[in-house]
């Protein structure tokens, strides 16, 4: 269940795999509340601006998954893996005090 899944500070490739199977399976074939699909994700400003977005509605709810590499109807596309270098914890702090404490 995801309830359980948000306690966990992090999870592997098998677990995310596991969570879009089975969210899949289910018939979901949209995001819901606690799971957000995000095909890509660059190094800009849109981008960066839309992840604060959705960490800050992330933090405002129960909590959520951000899964990259998935489209919006869980098909797997995979990403690259330097995105891994883009969400530093320290970098994204950056980012999120950049964009939100204007």
């Amino acid at each position: 269940p995801i309830d359980i899944i948000l306690k966990e500070k992090s999870l592997s490739s098998n677990d995310l795999e596991n969570i879009i199977k089975n969210y899949v399976k289910s018939g979901c074939r949209n995001e819901q509340e606690l799971i957000d699909f995000k095909e890509s994700f660059e190094d800009s400003q849109k981008h960066w601006l839309e992840l604060c977005k959705d960490i800050v509605a992330a933090n405002n709810s129960e909590g959520s998954i951000l899964i990259f590499g998935v489209d919006n109807n869980g098909n797997i596309k995979g990403c690259e893996r330097q995105i891994e270098k883009l969400f530093d914890p320290s970098r994204i702090k950056d980012k999120l005090i950049k964009y939100i404490y204007i």
